[in-house]
């Protein structure tokens, strides 16, 4: 049995900020989440331009990118799914965070996993993530 030990708690780098305008790079989010003394890795996908900066800032303050994740509609994102996945484990992360969406009449929306009360099974629901369609 695994112990609470085990557990990592990691931050987004989106998350990692201090204020909501003059936001960091992305070296400066990786030291601001490592100073913080309490996670274990930070989570980011990063955009091609940003990916370099992202690798190096994660040796230097010894913080790894255990998860990344992003939203795709299928169908349409299958290319960039296959790229990210591929990057992926270059940052060292262990998982990667598919996040489904539906495209509709030119507009995005989230496609969200429940549990059905008769099999209790995840199944999907168009809708918000978190809540009801």
């Amino acid at each position: 049995m695994r112990q609470l030990s085990d557990l990592k708690i990691g931050c987004t780098a989106c998350g990692a900020t201090h204020q909501d305008s003059n936001i960091p790079d992305i070296a400066n989010k990786v030291q601001i989440v490592k100073e913080a003394g309490v996670f274990d890795y930070i989570d980011r996908r990063p955009p091609d331009e940003e990916f370099r900066a992202l690798l190096k800032a994660s040796e230097k303050y010894d913080l790894p990118v255990l998860s990344c994740g992003w939203f795709y509609t299928r169908g349409r994102d299958d290319a960039l799914f296959e790229q990210n996945i591929h990057k992926a484990p270059l940052l060292g992360s262990a998982l990667h965070m598919y996040r489904p969406t539906v495209w509709c009449e030119g507009r995005s929306g989230a496609l969200g996993l429940r549990r059905t009360p008769d099999d209790n099974r995840l199944r999907p629901v168009p809708g918000a993530l978190g809540q009801e369609a």
